[in-house]
C-alpha cells in the first residue's frame, strides 16, 4: 500500500526573506572599487508562461486584463517593502505596455515613491517599449552596438556564451574584459550574468572568472569606474607594424581631465602609434599599474607631426615581475 503523504503548508519555503537579507547585505556594503555604497536592484519577470489567468488573457489576444494585477502588487511591493533603487523589468515581449499597466506604475515610482529622486529601469515593460522608453535600454539580450549611443544602455550577457541557467559553455576572461571595454566606450553598462546550480551553490569556474576580472579592475578601474566615453573618439584600430600586417584595438575613455587609451593587445615592439589624440604643452602619458619612479616602466612618447596630430607611445618592456595584472 503507497504511503500516504499529507501537505502543511509550514514545509514549503526558506522560512526567511531572502530578499530582505540580500537587501540588508547589500546596503551595508561599500564597493573597494568607488568607496561608495552599493545600490540594492531586483529583476521582476512580468509574465508568469503557465500561469493559468495569464493563458487567458493570452488566448483573448490580450483584450483581458485578469492576470496583471498580480505582477503590478509585487512591483508596488518590491520598491515599498525593499525601496529598491533598479527595477529591471522583463518577460513584457507577448503584449505591449498598455496591456500591463505600465504607464501607472512608472508614473508613480518616478513622482511618488520614496526612491523617486535616484531610482533607474530598463525598458522591458512592453514589446513596444524596447530600446525606446527607460532610464537605460536593454533592447535585447546580449545587445551589442558598434557605435556611441547617446541613450544609456546595457549589454545584458552571460558567463555562459549561450544559457541564462546552469551550463558549461563558458567564454573566458579575455573575452569578458573585451566586452566591458567597448561597453564602456559606447555609453553602456555591463550585466554579466552567473547561473547558479539547483542548490544556489556558484561553479568555481563562475567565481574564477568574476576574480580575473575582479583582478583587471584593481589595476584598470579608473578607467572604468564613474568614467564617461570620449566625446572626441569611441574606438580605432591601429596598425600594429609598418608593413601594415596586424592590428591593436583601442577603446577610449574619460574622466575629468583624464583620457584612456584601452588596448585589447599588446602592440608590436611595445609601439602604439595612437591616432585619435592630440598632445599639448600639458599632456602627461603614463600606463596604470605601473611605478612611475621606475626607469625600467617609463612610457616615453612624442607627437609624429604637428599636422598629422596623434601620439607615438613607447610602451615599457614588462617583464612578469613587472606586470601589474
Amino acid at each position: 500500500m503507497p504511503a500516504t503523504y499529507q501537505w502543511n503548508a509550514a514545509d514549503v519555503g526558506p522560512h526567511r526573506d531572502l530578499l530582505g537579507d540580500l537587501q540588508t547585505a547589500d546596503k551595508d556594503t561599500v564597493s573597494p572599487m568607488t568607496d561608495r555604497a552599493l545600490r540594492f536592484g531586483v529583476y521582476h519577470s512580468l509574465l508568469e508562461f503557465f500561469h493559468p489567468l495569464y493563458m487567458q488573457d493570452k488566448a483573448n489576444n490580450f483584450t483581458t486584463h485578469t492576470f496583471v494585477d498580480k505582477p503590478a502588487a509585487e512591483l508596488y511591493d518590491l520598491v515599498q517593502r525593499y525601496e529598491a533603487d533598479l527595477i529591471w523589468s522583463d518577460g513584457a515581449w507577448e503584449a505591449d505596455s498598455t496591456y500591463w499597466n505600465a504607464t501607472d506604475f512608472l508614473t508613480w515610482l518616478v513622482h511618488n515613491s520614496t526612491v523617486k529622486d535616484h531610482v533607474v529601469y530598463n525598458d522591458r515593460w512592453g514589446h513596444d517599449t524596447k530600446c525606446r522608453h527607460g532610464s537605460f535600454w536593454t533592447c535585447q539580450d546580449r545587445y551589442d552596438p558598434d557605435a556611441l549611443q547617446a541613450h544609456k544602455w546595457e549589454n545584458a550577457c552571460t558567463i555562459d556564451q549561450t544559457s541564462w541557467e546552469y551550463n558549461r559553455d563558458y567564454l573566458n576572461v579575455t573575452s569578458l574584459v573585451h566586452t566591458l571595454v567597448k561597453v564602456v566606450a559606447l555609453n553602456g553598462n555591463l550585466l554579466l550574468n552567473i547561473g547558479p546550480r539547483a542548490d544556489g551553490t556558484l561553479d568555481p569556474i563562475f567565481v574564477h572568472r568574476l576574480t580575473e576580472m575582479g583582478d583587471w579592475l584593481k589595476v584598470n578601474g579608473p578607467a572604468i569606474n564613474s568614467s564617461q566615453p570620449w566625446s572626441v573618439c569611441q574606438n580605432e584600430t591601429i596598425k600594429d607594424k609598418d608593413d601594415g600586417s596586424g592590428a591593436v584595438d583601442v577603446y577610449y575613455a574619460s574622466r575629468d581631465d583624464i583620457v584612456y587609451a584601452i588596448l585589447t593587445s599588446w602592440p608590436a615592439d611595445n609601439r602604439l602609434r595612437l591616432i585619435c589624440p592630440s598632445a599639448t604643452n600639458e599632456t602627461n602619458v603614463r600606463m596604470l599599474g605601473v611605478p612611475t619612479d621606475n626607469s625600467e616602466t617609463t612610457v616615453s612618447w612624442n607627437e609624429p607631426m604637428a599636422m598629422v596630430g596623434g601620439l607615438d607611445i613607447q610602451l615599457p618592456n614588462l617583464t612578469p615581475n613587472l606586470v601589474p595584472c
